[in-house]
C-alpha cells in the first residue's frame, strides 16, 4: 500500500515538515562551466555531471532522517540522473516520509534549459517549470567563479546560455494548497 498524503496531515498541529536539501554538486568537477563568445559577448553554460547514485543515496539518507520534502538546487541534476532519483523515491514510497522532491534539472537537448521538476513520493512528475529569466554574472561573480576568456583574462560579465520558458506554472498540492 502506498501511504496516502493524508497519513501525514499538515493540518495536524503536531505535524512539522522536515525539509532536506541535497547539495549534490559539491566538488569542483561535479559542475562544468563552459565559457564562450557569441555575438561579441561572453556567455557561460553550467552543466552538472551525472550523479544519479549520489542523488539516490542522498534521498535514502534523508528518508531515514524523516524528510518530507527534498530539494535539489538549480542545475544540480543531470537529466540522466532522473531514473536513479525516481527509483530511490519509489523505494521509500510505501512507508517512507518523503512526499515531494523538487529537482533543479539541466536539460541539453537542443538549446540548454534549466527546469524545476516536482516529483511525488512515487517519482511521478507533478509539475514542472522552465526557468523564466537568465542569471547573468557581473564582474564580482565572474571573479568568484574564476571565469576567464581564452587568453586568461578575467571576464567582466557573462550571460547565461539557456532557453527561457514562456509560462508560469501554478498548481495546488493535495492537503497542502
Amino acid at each position: 500500500r502506498i501511504a496516502a498524503v493524508s497519513d501525514q496531515d499538515p493540518s495536524d498541529p503536531a505535524w512539522t515538515p522536515v525539509v532536506g536539501i541535497v547539495p549534490l554538486a559539491e566538488a569542483e568537477d561535479d559542475l562544468a562551466i563552459r565559457r564562450f563568445r557569441r555575438d561579441g559577448e561572453d556567455w557561460y553554460d553550467p552543466a552538472p555531471r551525472e550523479l544519479g547514485r549520489r542523488a539516490a543515496d542522498a534521498i535514502a539518507g534523508l528518508a531515514e532522517q524523516g524528510a518530507n520534502f527534498v530539494l535539489f538546487p538549480e542545475v544540480s541534476v543531470h537529466a540522466d540522473s532522473l531514473a536513479a532519483i525516481r527509483q530511490a523515491l519509489r523505494a521509500q514510497a510505501v512507508d517512507g516520509p518523503i512526499r515531494y522532491t523538487l529537482l533543479g534539472v539541466k536539460e541539453v537537448e537542443g538549446r540548454p534549459r534549466n527546469r524545476a521538476i516536482l516529483l511525488d513520493r512515487c517519482g511521478r512528475v507533478v509539475a514542472d517549470q522552465t526557468k523564466l529569466h537568465c542569471w547573468d554574472l557581473d564582474s564580482d561573480q565572474c571573479r568568484s567563479y574564476d571565469l576567464r576568456d581564452r587568453n586568461g583574462r578575467l571576464l567582466d560579465c557573462a550571460r547565461e546560455d539557456i532557453e527561457t520558458g514562456d509560462r508560469f506554472t501554478l498548481f495546488e498540492l493535495p492537503d497542502l494548497g
